[in-house]
């Protein structure tokens, strides 16, 4: 099971480790939901995959998210919370949880993103069975699942810079320029 995720082990500043798992037909996204609200035993980030272009992004705001919680400055109640903050340009923490975390995946079935700060392979493995779905595989393109009209609805992209830049430069660009509120 643990075997779903991708591990980049020591990859974020200070050493921390973060893993992501990629999942399709995730078809139970409310009880998901309901787990990820609980936070009992359940620590992760579930992400909104429509609007995550590339893995960099993710670990850009996950190196942040981990950076924040060391020097204890943390905007959200947790490490995985504030990487789904993290994610969005604007500094409201409500928005950037609707917009970037599960509750924006709806009822339907679909992907979702989930990432796991400093994991073990049994936190993983225990993880799995909750989440249900299709592991998607690592080679798999990000692009498969992007909303490009949303990342670029959310992320105030407009054709101009996009002509000069790929859309991962610009969505990393504004995810770390971001200053906290």
């Amino acid at each position: 099971m643990a075997a779903h995720f991708v591990v980049k082990d020591g990859a974020l500043t200070g050493g921390d480790t973060v893993a992501i798992g990629r999942f399709d037909q995730v078809d139970d996204i409310q009880n998901l939901h309901d787990r990820v609200k609980e936070a009992t035993g359940f620590e992760i980030a579930v992400v909104n995959p429509r609007l995550i272009v590339d893995e960099l992004v993710l670990l850009v705001a996950a190196n942040k998210a981990a950076h924040l919680r060391r020097l204890e400055k943390l905007k959200t109640g947790s490490v995985h919370t504030e990487l789904i903050y993290q994610l969005s340009p604007a500094t409201n923490i409500a928005g950037a949880i609707s917009t970037f975390g599960v509750a924006a995946l709806g009822s339907s079935p679909g992907p979702v993103l989930v990432c796991v700060f400093d994991p073990t392979t049994e936190s993983l493995e225990a993880i799995c069975p909750h989440i249900g779905g299709r592991p998607i595989a690592v080679t798999e393109s990000y692009g498969t699942y992007v909303d490009a009209t949303a990342v670029a609805k959310v992320y105030k992209l407009t054709a101009e810079p996009l002509g000069t830049v790929a859309i991962v430069d610009a969505v990393v660009t504004k995810i770390a320029v971001k200053q906290p509120c």
